[in-house]
């Protein structure tokens, strides 16, 4: 394999797969998200559970010398957090990714839905989601014949957005499957290097993520904007055109 063929598989493998870090486990301090972003945030003092939703689209076009890499990914994540502590949700995603050169041609396809029951509590200024895959929340379809979606833990700090209420939510759960693809999004937290995911209340958020750097680190030049969706989000939205 050629040199610029290695590297630029190195770069998709980090955009891919790239595993969340250790979360912090104490309250951040106050946010405020970058221009980009579409808004500024602060932490919230207190937390009403509800409707909590976002919609991913993903699109990365990049060249690196012979090499083209390009891919689109939809995701989406609804939760219904109760008053009484339970939560029920559904996750989806839809991706597709074509990588030509001279030594590479390779198309793949990933579509995958989940339902989820748990609870949800607050603890030390933390939103501590607890989700177990359960199918009679909605018919599952699986991405793989031989790995399933496991439980998922995610840490989340209440905040106020542009767009409303939110949650900006850690995963805490390291496994060999990756539960939130296509739903981390860079650039959401200033300062801070981790992807997370950000769920809005009510009709939830839209989340616009376009990258263009395939070597080296493949969130630097990535364009991010947050704004409200144009209609209420749905279990089924991942699936939409």
């Amino acid at each position: 394999m050629a040199p610029g063929v290695l590297l630029l598989t190195l770069g998709l493998l980090g955009s891919c797969s790239r595993q969340p870090r250790e979360p912090r486990m104490t309250p951040r301090p106050a946010l405020a998200a970058p221009a980009d972003a579409g808004a500024a945030v602060a932490v919230t003092p207190g937390f009403t559970p509800g409707r909590f939703a976002c919609d991913v689209r993903k699109q990365v076009f990049g060249t690196h010398q012979l090499n083209v890499y390009s891919e689109t990914t939809r995701a989406s994540l609804l939760l219904e957090l109760a008053p009484g502590g339970t939560v029920t949700g559904v996750r989806g995603v839809s991706s597709r990714s074509d990588h030509d050169g001279p030594e590479v041609h390779e198309r793949r396809q990933l579509t995958e839905q989940q339902g989820y029951r748990g609870s949800w509590t607050a603890h030390d200024g933390l939103i501590v989601l607890q989700l177990t895959p359960d199918d009679g929340v909605i018919p599952p379809i699986r991405a793989y014949s031989n790995m399933a979606p496991g439980p998922w833990r995610l840490l989340c700090t209440p905040l106020q957005h542009a767009t409303g209420a939110a949650l900006l939510c850690n995963v805490a759960t390291h496994g060999t499957y990756d539960e939130s693809y296509g739903l981390e999004v860079p650039h959401l937290a200033p300062g801070d290097d981790q992807r997370h995911i950000l769920l809005g209340a009510g009709p939830g958020v839209a989340v616009s993520w376009k990258a263009s750097v395939l070597v080296g680190d493949p969130d630097r030049d990535a364009e991010v904007s947050v704004t409200s969706p144009a209609a209420p989000i749905i279990p089924e939205t991942w699936s939409q055109p």
